[in-house]
């Protein structure tokens, strides 16, 4: 058996337009009740698991398929017959999404949705343009046998495309709803350990844990608004539960964002947020910020090594050794990992803490950090 050639949102064993998807470990998908008959993938040969015994059905491929073709997605009455031949002009279309679709059962995260995103946006623009050559070889008695008339007959409205089509449906990076814990001060990638004891933030990371999320969103107390307009996500990594029903919760922070919706929920606050990100600069711009990048650091080490040692003890216990130097200031959306942890220990009004984690200015945090630790020098104070 030779394998099948790759196929734009085809089933590669049937040759018709997908349905009901399924998904094997090898990465390739077919129809799942041509998966009912397979005893191999005919992609790359590999033997069919135990694991589609169920026909467990790609959730990302089938959605993308009653979306973006809804009357083509669904078998005509020759199909359900199992009659009807489907001509060799249609096996030979181009079906230029089937290989993401292949790769969807994977999970995926927001690192990943954009990526995904555009990879489709590019191959559904570029589908039609294959298929006008094609379609002139398939007659129209051909076109009257087709079960499943060829998804690619239009091209994929720019409408239809959507990057919350590739995000996870349970935690979709965490946008609507978002479980606000109004504490403390957060940051990104520094570690944040809490002690739990109230009956709402136990339900709530009690919820966070059995989502599988395990991620929740640190604000700061606001008298007017209750909590503060931005924070820091914060993603559980350890919880020890005390036979009192109080919990030992080891967190470390994610993404910045900012509150674009208050809510409320069993007693505790949620929010709907947009997740920030620092601007990225060029040519000069970048330049100066690489040489502002290295004094400041070279000023926090200083700082740092001048403190006593017992500040220095403490301060390694709660927050860690301050982290080294990063070569690539912009690597991260949200700056280096150093500067964090230089807002967690130095002695700032919250104010201006916010105000620093607020900032999408690398330039500007470094500036104001710059000017924190001068004063401190200057003045002596720890």
């Amino acid at each position: 058996m030779e394998p099948v050639p790759r196929r734009m949102l085809g089933c590669p064993l049937c040759l018709r337009l997908l349905r009901e998807p399924v998904t094997a470990a090898c990465g390739h998908s077919l129809c799942s009740r041509c998966w009912s008959a397979a005893r191999g993938c005919p992609v790359c040969l590999e033997s069919v698991g135990e694991e589609l015994q169920g026909n467990r059905v790609n959730v990302l491929a089938n959605g993308l398929l009653q979306k973006w073709f809804p009357e083509e997605g669904q078998p005509s009455a020759v199909a359900e017959c199992g009659q009807g031949p489907i001509s060799h002009s249609h096996q030979n279309l181009s079906l230029e999404a089937t290989e993401c679709l292949q790769k969807g059962q994977v999970p995926l995260t927001w690192e990943h949705s954009s990526e995904k995103y555009l990879i489709f946006q590019t191959m559904a623009s570029d589908a039609t343009s294959k298929l006008s050559e094609e379609r002139e070889s398939i007659s129209d008695s051909d076109e009257y046998n087709v079960s499943y008339s060829c998804p690619c007959s239009r091209s994929v409205p720019p409408e239809l495309l959507s990057i919350s089509d590739f995000e996870c449906s349970v935690c979709a990076s965490l946008t609507k709803d978002v479980p606000i814990f109004v504490c403390t001060m957060a940051f990104p990638r520094i570690s944040c350990p809490l002690h739990i004891f109230e009956p709402r933030y136990r339900l709530m990371m009690r919820r966070c844990l059995e989502t599988g999320t395990k991620t929740f969103g640190m604000c700061i107390y606001d008298s007017v608004k209750i909590f503060a307009d931005f924070g820091c996500m914060l993603k559980i990594e350890e919880s020890e539960n005390l036979p009192d029903g109080r919990s030992l919760v080891s967190t470390v922070g994610g993404r910045r964002f900012k509150v674009l919706r208050r809510g409320h929920k069993d007693g505790y606050n949620t929010a709907d947020v947009e997740y920030l990100e620092d601007k990225q600069v060029t040519g000069v711009e970048l330049t100066d910020l690489c040489h502002l990048h290295s004094r400041v650091y070279a000023q926090a080490r200083n700082w740092f090594d001048h403190l006593p040692s017992i500040l220095q003890r403490r301060i390694h216990t709660q927050h860690g050794p301050i982290p080294d130097q990063e070569g690539n200031v912009q690597a991260s959306p949200d700056g280096p990992q150093w500067c964090w942890w230089l807002l967690a220990v130095l002695p700032m009004d919250p104010s201006l803490q916010l105000m620093l984690l607020s900032s999408t200015s690398l330039h500007q945090r470094l500036t104001h950090l710059q000017r924190v630790l001068h004063y401190l020098v200057q003045n002596q104070i720890l």
